[in-house]
């Protein structure tokens, strides 16, 4: 478990909030964490469920522990929310990032 949490938990990669994209597209998100100690376990989510399609790959850069993920949209992730959590947290309630995509799709479903 955490015995200190992160100071700062975020998701880089991720279109301005209400751009859209394209049903195929591909899309790179990174969850970034700062401090903790140990380093957080980061893990995915859509829509509040665990999440473990797409490429995951770890990152580390000094005090930054990171996870990507690079997914190909579906017509399906439109409204989406992605999220990444910094799990084993002392309080119980892990620090959260949230990301809702809005996704178009070009043919009829």
């Amino acid at each position: 478990a955490l015995s200190d949490p992160p100071q700062a938990l975020w998701i880089e990669g991720a279109p301005p909030s209400g751009a859209p994209l394209r049903a195929g597209e591909r899309l790179r998100l990174r969850c970034l964490a700062r401090g903790g100690h140990p380093p957080p376990r980061l893990a995915w989510t859509k829509d509040g469920r665990p999440f473990r399609d797409g490429r995951q790959a770890p990152v580390a850069a000094g005090s930054l522990t990171g996870r990507e993920l690079a997914l190909t949209l579906a017509p399906g992730d439109h409204g989406a929310a992605y999220g990444c959590e910094a799990a084993g947290d002392p309080r119980g309630d892990p620090p959260r990032a949230l990301v809702r995509l809005r996704v178009l799709c070009e043919w009829p479903p």
